[in-house]
């Protein structure tokens, strides 16, 4: 058995926005020494360390990090690029080390995200930096709008439906006073969120379009687990399941995963207090509602990433925190993040 110790996220940033100079490696080195902190440990206290990132310099950004913020350490320090699910992947591998303290979690910055070039010699070379990585050898493309576009036109989910989840999700992430305890003290605020909704006057003929996607983001979050219980944690991960999924059906594996994940868990879906799903579509939400018969007030309780922004390799990490701040004692929750190249991240806990 895996249990949470303890949770923390730094105030997410929209694209250049509020950290729109701030290194990732140095926002992730903040949080830890904060969270390091609070509960009295050091560097050498730590098993292991797993990061998720997307977007990153590479080079091992998670231990780059690790050294602005204990100057030398001699813990092992893993990056991982599971593109939207990183910083959910990070704490499924966490769940199956053994050790007294792991550090699972990820960090992203959208605003200084590098300008890539293919090698000459490359045959998808060109003289334009590369706005994506190649997801998909097929069809060289990313999919994911595509992907989502297919799953609206397959549950018959219309655009006025998505808008109005977009304006519900940042509706519920307003006011609730849920997370005081897990966001890392600062003059900074939450800054995609909006209390004023005009969103119809950006619509497009597009079903996809910016009215139901979430917002590029700056952000890092990180979780301490561990293979012993303590008097006070805040939960303990009951089962986890990871999967890859057709890339130009990316969002399915929110259906797909969570079908397979409650089956081996042995659980219903009406067992479950909240679910806690990366809407950085605003069609996930709906479609696994829609496919489960489940209730929307159950999903995304105090507002998803359509409302707080989509930090790519942090998202799922965040997710993970924000389920936690909504299940109270014995409840159960479920956590499903999708990427772009089709692979699907999904954890089940159950707040102590």
């Amino acid at each position: 058995m895996t249990y949470i110790l303890d949770a923390l996220r730094s105030p997410i940033g929209k694209i250049n926005g509020q950290y729109k100079s701030k290194l990732p490696e140095e926002l992730l080195a903040e949080v830890t020494l904060s969270l390091l902190k609070r509960n009295n440990l050091e560097a050498e206290n730590i098993n292991e360390i797993i990061i998720g990132n997307a977007n990153g310099s590479g080079g091992n950004l998670g231990q780059n990090a690790m050294l602005r913020a204990f100057n030398k350490h001699n813990v092992s320090v893993t990056t991982i690029d599971a593109q939207c699910t990183s910083g959910l992947r990070a704490l499924y591998l966490g769940s199956k080390i053994k050790g007294d303290l792991i550090l699972a979690g990820g960090v992203e910055s959208c605003s200084l995200v590098l300008e890539k070039y293919y090698n000459k010699k490359d045959s998808r070379y060109t003289k334009e930096p590369i706005k994506r990585a190649e997801f998909d050898p097929r069809t060289k493309e990313q999919n994911l709008e595509k992907a989502a576009e297919n799953l609206a036109k397959a549950y018959n989910i219309s655009k006025s439906e998505m808008l109005a989840w977009t304006e519900t999700s940042h509706k519920r992430a307003l006011g609730h006073g849920l997370l005081s305890n897990f966001i890392l003290e600062s003059t900074l605020k939450d800054e995609c969120l909006k209390n004023d909704f005009y969103w119809a006057a950006a619509q497009t003929q597009s079903l996809i379009d910016k009215t139901n996607i979430a917002r590029e983001a700056d952000a890092a979050a990180l979780v301490i687990l561990s293979s012993k219980k303590t008097e006070n944690c805040l939960g303990k991960i009951v089962s986890t399941f990871s999967m890859g999924t057709d890339p130009e059906r990316a969002q399915y594996g929110l259906i797909e995963i969570t079908e397979r994940l409650i089956k081996n868990a042995g659980i219903k879906l009406e067992d479950l207090s909240a679910v806690e799903i990366n809407d950085s579509y605003a069609v996930n939400a709906l479609a696994f509602s829609k496919h489960f018969n489940f209730s929307l007030e159950k999903i995304n309780k105090i507002g998803g990433t359509l409302a707080y922004g989509h930090p790519y390799g942090a998202s799922g990490t965040i997710n993970f925190i924000h389920l936690l701040a909504v299940l109270k004692k014995g409840e159960l929750g479920l956590v499903i993040v999708t990427a772009a190249g089709g692979q699907s991240t999904a954890i089940l806990i159950q707040k102590c």
